[in-house]
């Protein structure tokens, strides 16, 4: 379909046959982005939803009942170009964005990259996130209000779909860790947890500097749970070690229980056996 000629635009007497959404942030963002993707999926219940992300935001997609699939890339860094699995990756990505016949693409992440693999999409409709600064506005025909950097992610994620009539019965972020994901951390918890007590959960394994609680205000969190709610503390990490994880440990007022080397759906199994995270 010619990207130049709309149809009708998206609505409940209009639905979309096949949604591209596009969101290569961070972990974190994707997953806050899941109640505005379980909100569309609502709305248009019969069309086919695809989630082109970053691997680990497709395996947080496949812990949903609301994709239909997923594209994943590794990275559209361009600085990871010199690399040809890379190249490969994105060649890879633009022919299925192409090949994909969407009626509707959606960009999460709104940056200069991802306007214009909406742009190639060839959807007839196109919605970013109406960004500061967002490069590339012209490459779009559906048009949210300006992003509102006062509001919870959540609900920035739920403002972009308003030109499509999409309202949210529910905020929260809602995952199914795969049944072997959560077997394996039941044997790796048991009896290891103390009857009765509460279990919070620390992941203290920013990658990013800027983003990154220091240390020693999780040991403060971390001593004052202990001493004022008697709680059990499980410190979670992911495949990529960090000695973090061991410094904070090693500083508590009793010893945590460390869970590392976790894949996401095993950190999503984590999370569900914690009472707060």
């Amino acid at each position: 379909m010619n990207a130049r000629t709309p149809t009708p635009t998206p609505s409940h007497s209009y639905p979309p046959r096949r949604i591209l959404i596009l969101h290569f942030g961070q972990l974190a963002e994707v997953i806050l982005s899941l109640p505005a993707i379980e909100a569309l999926h609502r709305r248009f219940a019969h069309s086919h939803i695809t989630l082109a992300s970053t691997t680990a935001g497709c395996l947080v997609a496949t812990m949903t009942s609301t994709v239909s699939d997923v594209l994943a890339v590794a990275s559209i860094d361009w600085h990871e170009a010199v690399k040809p699995w890379v190249v490969y990756e994105w060649i890879r990505l633009i022919q299925a964005l192409r090949h994909g016949g969407y009626d509707l693409t959606i960009d999460f992440h709104s940056v200069g990259k991802t306007n214009v693999l909406a742009w190639l999409s060839r959807a007839p409709w196109r919605l970013a996130a109406r960004r500061p600064g967002r490069p590339l506005p012209f490459l779009f025909n559906l048009h949210p209000p300006r992003e509102d950097v006062r509001k919870h992610l959540v609900d920035r994620y739920l403002d972009v779909l308003r030109p499509l009539g999409v309202v949210a019965e529910n905020r929260q972020p809602r995952l199914t860790p795969p049944r072997e994901a959560r077997a394996q951390i039941e044997r790796r918890l048991a009896s290891r947890l103390q009857r009765g007590r509460l279990l919070v959960g620390l992941h203290p394994g920013q990658r990013e500097f800027s983003r990154r609680w220091p240390p020693a205000q999780f040991i403060d969190l971390g001593a004052r749970l202990i001493h004022n709610l008697n709680v059990d503390l499980l410190l979670l990490e992911g495949q990529r070690r960090s000695r973090w994880i061991r410094e904070i440990g090693k500083q508590l007022p009793i010893r945590p229980i460390i869970l590392g080397g976790l894949s996401i759906p095993e950190l999503a199994a984590a999370l569900t056996t914690c009472s707060v995270v």
